[in-house]
């Protein structure tokens, strides 16, 4: 059973509002599932890095749900320097409180580097989410993008091998870890991330189309998201374009803004793209 388990979340902080900087989907499932967690009885603790974005020191954010920004000195942005020093940072804040885990859970290959490292020190099972996967990232790689590392490529092979439990979301990641690197299907485990009700629920379409300030007739369709080359935000107003020439009354409303560096080029890139195919208000 376990009692308490120590998240591992170096690249961002669960705390930061999504949208600012790299923050995004993985701060918000992993802010969540740390709450489920804590609400089931299990003590959590997210061990993350110190940031503007997130915060510092140790937040008690609920009842058996705490985030230790550990502190890794001045962030020049080169993640892969700073995974020593915070997996040394887990380790001593572990000792010195006492803190004794029943699991450790990595979110991105970054951590999972860490993870590994704290599996043989603890001498705890450790679980691995990845989010996103190299080979598969370049495998799908857009003419404009950077690919994935072969230091990336061969740590998640690395991580995948050694880790108790990898866990996927969808059918599709399981076939994508066994297919790109031969994971054990033993050693797989499925969990669908789940859904908050209290924000993500049925409502009353005329009144959402009134507060938008769009009509009541044609087709909408709705994007969602932070603007990065990596979202597919192109390949939704390109589908769409097809849409509006059989359609001509339909709307498209993409609700996001620029994140990250290469989103501000992304979305000057976004506009040029809905002006050059005739979609531009």
């Amino acid at each position: 059973m376990i009692r308490r388990i120590a998240y591992l979340s170096i690249h961002t902080c669960p705390l930061a509002r999504p949208g600012s900087g790299d923050a995004g989907g993985m701060n918000v499932y992993v802010d969540g599932l740390a709450r489920t967690m804590a609400r089931r009885g299990v003590q959590v603790e997210v061990f993350t890095r110190q940031n503007e974005q997130g915060g510092q020191g140790i937040v008690e954010v609920e009842d058996g749900y705490r985030v230790v920004h550990v502190d890794l000195g001045p962030d020049d942005g080169d993640l892969l320097k700073m995974v020593s020093g915070f997996t040394d940072g887990v380790l001593t804040w572990a000792a010195e409180n006492g803190a004794r885990y029943d699991a450790v859970h990595s979110h991105y290959w970054l951590s999972g580097w860490a993870g590994v490292v704290l599996q043989d020190r603890l001498r705890v099972p450790l679980a691995i989410s990845f989010h996103t996967l190299g080979r598969v990232k370049n495998a799908t790689l857009r003419h404009d993008d950077t690919p994935a590392g072969l230091f990336r490529i061969a740590t998640e092979a690395e991580v995948i091998a050694r880790a108790k439990c990898v866990v996927a979301s969808t059918p599709a990641e399981v076939a994508e870890l066994i297919g790109h690197y031969r994971a054990d299907p033993e050693r797989l485990c499925m969990s669908p991330p789940g859904v908050d009700h209290s924000i993500f629920h049925p409502g009353d379409r005329a009144e959402a189309r009134a507060a938008l300030g769009i009509g009541a007739g044609g087709p909408l369709v709705l994007f969602a998201g932070r603007v990065q080359p990596l979202k597919g935000l192109d390949v939704a107003i390109r589908a769409f374009a097809g849409i509006a020439d059989t359609h001509p009354e339909a709307k498209m409303m993409i609700v996001g803004g620029a994140s990250g560096e290469r989103g501000p080029a992304e979305m000057a890139a976004m506009l040029d793209l809905t002006a050059d195919l005739g979609l531009a208000d």
